[in-house]
């Protein structure tokens, strides 16, 4: 009776895998981190402290920038650009915002209050992405 069989070399899988590891779980964060991004910015539209809606445009001036991504980190910046967006986050509680709801500091508490949610879209996108 003859043998049959075939073998596999798996002498280049480790360069190869960390070399795979070390571009698509990057691109793959960035991409959540994008997401998550949006969705901090959804949220200080609709979470008390609300972005200001009578001060002109600031919440149409809401942007996600394109992912850093570096051999240390990956980080994306995310925000309101209009000139005054930053004074107006932090404007002192005492101010009179004309809506109710809105007031300063409508990035930074979603950060603090959510950052766990915006964790897990940046770890599920990762996730989804290894499937």
């Amino acid at each position: 009776m003859a043998e049959t069989g075939f073998t596999v070399d798996f002498s280049n899988f480790e360069k190869e895998f960390e070399r795979i590891v070390k571009s698509a779980i990057p691109a793959a964060g960035a991409r959540g981190l994008q997401k998550g991004a949006a969705f901090l910015l959804r949220d200080a539209i609709l979470e008390t402290p609300t972005v200001p809606k009578k001060l002109g445009n600031l919440r149409r001036t809401q942007q996600v920038n394109k992912p850093k991504i570096s051999s240390k980190e990956t980080s994306v910046e995310a925000g309101f650009a209009a000139d005054y967006a930053a004074k107006v986050h932090e404007m002192p509680d005492t101010n009179n915002f004309t809506e109710p709801g809105s007031g300063p500091k409508y990035l930074e508490t979603k950060l603090i209050r959510n950052k766990e949610k915006y964790m897990k879209i940046t770890a599920d996108q990762i996730l989804s992405e290894a499937k």
